[in-house]
């Protein structure tokens, strides 16, 4: 059944991501086998009551790490630690007024990069964290937003047709650039949190001891 809690998402990242993703991710794997073996999440001999209530203090357990970054062994759980760091970092990490329909319109924001990215990546986030990620970048890049659809309609017929001297091409281009440097994508919040979620994940696979 559908986790009416979570939403998914679709990020493009760098080449190798993946690669990188998928080793970390077995190795995590492996740490919380090891954490589960511990005596106190053992079911046998056990009643079924009982083995029902270790069952669930085991699963309450794993949220809680997980959600702590403890334990990053699921790409949802690696994600979504990074990308609260990531508005931590920000200062981003706060309620915020409601965005507007817009906002979730498909397409590139104005500003927005192209390219680069070849690799995709689907994962499941808190529909609350995908709100606050969406609600950030709106509001933090909707001056600057508006200020390019202005920019946009200013020199559309001197950029289609190149009605203009290439000093005064530069001079535009100069100020797209500007612009566009204010503007934070969602993209560009995903895909921060995937490598901060791969640092941390990659600080637990280094401090775990490895076996005799």
């Amino acid at each position: 059944m559908k986790d009416e809690g979570t939403v998914p998402v679709t990020a493009r990242v760098a080449y190798g991501t993946r690669g990188e993703l998928n080793e970390l991710l077995k190795r995590e794997r492996k740490r919380r086998a090891a954490i589960a073996a511990d005596s106190q999440w053992s079911t046998q001999r056990l009643s079924r009551r009982f083995a029902a209530e270790v069952r669930a203090a085991w699963r309450k357990r794993l949220s809680v790490i997980r959600n702590e970054g403890e334990l990053l062994d699921t790409l949802d759980a690696l994600v979504a630690f990074g990308v609260r760091q990531e508005l931590k970092e920000r200062g981003w990490d706060h309620p915020w007024p409601l965005y507007p329909p817009k906002a979730r319109n498909t397409g590139r924001w104005p500003g927005a990069k192209q390219g680069g990215y070849p690799e995709k990546l689907t994962f499941r986030l808190p529909a609350c964290l995908e709100n606050q990620v969406r609600a950030a970048c709106w509001h933090t890049s909707a001056p600057a937003i508006r200020e390019l659809y202005d920019w946009h309609e200013r020199h559309r017929l001197i950029l289609s047709k190149r009605r203009c001297s290439p000093t005064g091409l530069d001079d535009a281009l100069e100020i797209y650039g500007h612009l566009a440097a204010k503007v934070t994508t969602t993209g560009t919040i995903w895909r921060s949190g995937v490598r901060r979620g791969i640092e941390a994940t990659a600080k637990l696979c280094a401090s775990t001891p490895k076996p005799v």
